[in-house]
């Protein structure tokens, strides 16, 4: 195959894969990182450091969503048993409900966790939703990060 029909099927690959940093059912930012390395296979156009750098930036998405929905609930001031629900919470969501469990993980650990310490209702609200707008920040540092790795692959295509 050309050049060119690489190209195209790699960027939707990317496409496919960004998409799928904020949207649960697709698959996400490791399949965007194989089709760039794809591409640098087949038509040694991407230099192996722009590799490097967004196979260590995909690793730093996966930390944040992990740790940023714990983050957000410690900045509502939620107990240790609430900042451990929500990285509970948002790791076993996502074997347990699947792909709402991303979303609701979190929420749901941090929340039970507060109602475990004694909080009143309205403490474990609060700081479960602070958990969910700590999901919010981590998949918007995923979308930055494939839109980016898409207009780098771009950038590389067009050169």
């Amino acid at each position: 195959m050309n050049e060119l029909v690489w190209a195209v099927i790699c960027g939707f690959l990317i496409v496919l894969g960004t998409l799928g940093a904020v949207l649960p059912f697709l698959p996400g930012l490791p399949l965007a990182l194989g089709a760039l390395i794809l591409f640098a296979i087949i038509t040694k156009s991407i230099p192996v450091w722009g590799i490097v750098v967004f196979g260590v930036l995909i690793l730093l998405t996966i930390i944040v969503d992990v740790i940023a929905p714990a983050i957000a609930a410690k900045g509502r001031k939620a107990s240790k048993l609430g900042v451990m629900g929500a990285l509970i919470g948002g790791i076993l969501g996502i074997f347990v409900l699947g792909p709402i469990g991303i979303l609701l993980g979190p929420f749901v650990g941090a929340f039970i966790g507060e109602m475990m310490n004694a909080a009143t209702t309205d403490h474990a609200l609060k700081v479960a939703i602070a958990s969910m707008f700590g999901l919010v920040i981590g998949s918007a540092f995923k979308l930055i990060v494939g839109v980016s790795m898409f207009i780098y692959f771009l950038v590389e295509v067009i050169r």
